[in-house]
């Protein structure tokens, strides 16, 4: 009876002093709200001022050059636009874009994909936006401001699976290379596959926003070229850093792969590696796939290909090249691989930025393609996945915020 007692009248201690301190707790739960709610104003006002700032000097750049200023003027200009686009991109963030994001991004979205184009808006929804759980997906990098939310970049993936060989090392050979399929597949819930096979991201399209358009500067007025560059939502460099923060969001037993067109082959590849890309689609006997790929490893250890600047930069090496004649706008598309080790990236970024001696990753079996390319280097032994790990319909990557969805 007295140890009943004594139980009742603790209890009753206890409730007596969390009444006691609930209107303390609640002050503190209001503070604290309150003050978060101060932050992010703080963080959004902020927001917009380097918004305005980056506008108004790549205003100033731009008229630097068409001024033809001098050489010590432009370079200190440009230094300082890519200071202030450095402090954008540092608080953007990355998200997951949905058919329940806010319509604003999606159509944001649907403007600035300039690679892989679709006819309409209902057909960019239909093909490019998934639902959670879909086999495609969406991420952007976005940043907040008084205007609202500006998608500075954005990143379209595919998800699928590509084969092992008897080391349980992924053969880069078999990475999804039709880009005309993927991009025109209708996103489809993701099921868990049992097949013997290595996860695979495949990124078929990154696009940015644009910047402003100056292609009629000599029509217009100088106030109103002006006002598109102050309302333009383009950062340098938003789409690498976009992709070197995904990237980092798998699992190691994820593969990690680019589906790159490479367009700028058929026009800036030197005499004697070009080929028109008529010639590819329309007389197929006159070049061989084995020599289409020879003349396009050459091109890109020239080291002058952009798409391969951009991802070797950011630690991918050269997975494989894929010939597609079918396709009459990107026949030639490659894949550039990102490790999960992250001392292989360093590797690759360090080969690739070594000036006096620059040297492009390429995986193992490409080196038949660039017998007489001196500045190769093969690399081996990535993407090793431990027997009977899927991660295909539980989780393949670290959580990553997804955009509110509309009221």
């Amino acid at each position: 009876m007295n140890a009943s007692l004594a139980v009742n009248r603790s209890v009753v201690a206890s409730a007596l002093q969390f009444v006691m301190h609930t209107d303390a707790y609640m002050s503190v739960q209001n503070y604290i709200e309150d003050n978060v709610v101060s932050l992010h104003d703080k963080r959004v006002k902020k927001n917009t001022e380097l918004l305005k700032a980056y506008r108004e000097k790549s205003w100033e750049v731009f008229q630097l050059r068409e001024q033809k200023a001098s050489s010590e003027f432009q370079k200190r200009a440009k230094a300082e636009l890519a200071a202030i686009g450095d402090e954008i991109l540092r608080f953007a963030r990355l998200v997951e874009v949905t058919k329940k994001t806010d319509e604003k991004i999606l159509r944001q979205l649907y403007k600035n994909e300039a690679v892989h184009e679709t006819n309409t808006y209902d057909e960019f929804v239909e093909k490019r936006i998934a639902n959670q759980g879909d086999d495609k997906g969406t991420s952007a990098l976005t940043f907040e401001t008084e205007e609202g939310t500006i998608a500075l970049a954005a990143v379209f993936k595919f998800y699928t699976q590509t084969a092992i060989d008897h080391r349980r090392l992924a053969k880069f050979v078999d990475i999804e290379g039709n880009v005309d399929m993927v991009k025109n597949h209708v996103p489809e819930p993701l099921a868990a596959n049992d097949n013997d096979g290595v996860d695979t991201v495949v990124l078929y399209t990154i696009s940015a926003a644009p910047g402003a358009n100056t292609r009629d500067k000599d029509d217009i007025s100088e106030a109103e070229l002006r006002q598109r560059f102050m309302t333009s939502g383009k950062v340098a460099g938003a789409g690498a850093e976009l992709i070197r923060r995904l990237t980092r969001t798998f699992r190691a037993s994820t593969l990690v792969s680019t589906l790159s067109p490479a367009r700028e082959f058929y026009r800036k590849a030197p005499e004697g590696v070009r080929i028109p890309i008529n010639e590819i689609v329309d007389d197929i006997k006159k070049y061989s796939d084995f020599e289409i790929k020879q003349r396009v490893m050459a091109y890109l250890a020239s080291g002058k290909e952009p798409v391969s600047g951009i991802h070797i930069n950011n630690g991918a090496f050269v997975g494989d090249i894929n010939i597609n004649r079918h396709d009459p706008i990107d026949p030639i598309t490659v894949n550039y691989v990102y490790p999960a080790s992250a001392r292989q990236r360093k590797r690759n970024i360090a080969l690739f930025n070594d000036k006096e001696n620059q040297r492009i990753p390429i995986a193992a079996h490409l080196g038949q393609y660039g017998k007489n390319v001196p500045n190769l280097v093969h690399v081996t032994g990535h993407s090793y996945i431990p027997k009977n790990v899927h991660s295909w319909g539980r989780r393949a990557s670290l959580p990553v915020p997804r955009l509110k969805a509309t009221a």
